[in-house]
């Protein structure tokens, strides 16, 4: 398994910092004028999930058991 050396230099956690500074004044320009509407909203459900994934990719396998494979389109 490859695993990451340590940085023994500061810019990894100095660059996270100035992210999260910029993030806090950049966040008002992103919460103007979107209230909740049916573009920028939708409820999660695993109803909705198997839903999109049948009409999007309705040939991937959605399950697997032992030898049995049941695609998106099957499974809705």
């Amino acid at each position: 398994m490859w695993l990451a050396k340590p940085v023994d230099r500061p810019f990894p956690i100095r660059l996270a910092s100035v992210i999260l500074e910029r993030r806090g004044a950049d966040m008002a320009d992103y919460e103007t004028g979107l209230e909740r509407n049916a573009a920028n909203h939708q409820p999660l459900s695993p109803l909705g999930f198997l839903e999109r994934a049948a009409s999007v990719f309705p040939e991937r396998t959605a399950i697997v058991h032992g030898e049995r494979r049941i695609d998106y389109a099957e499974m809705f």
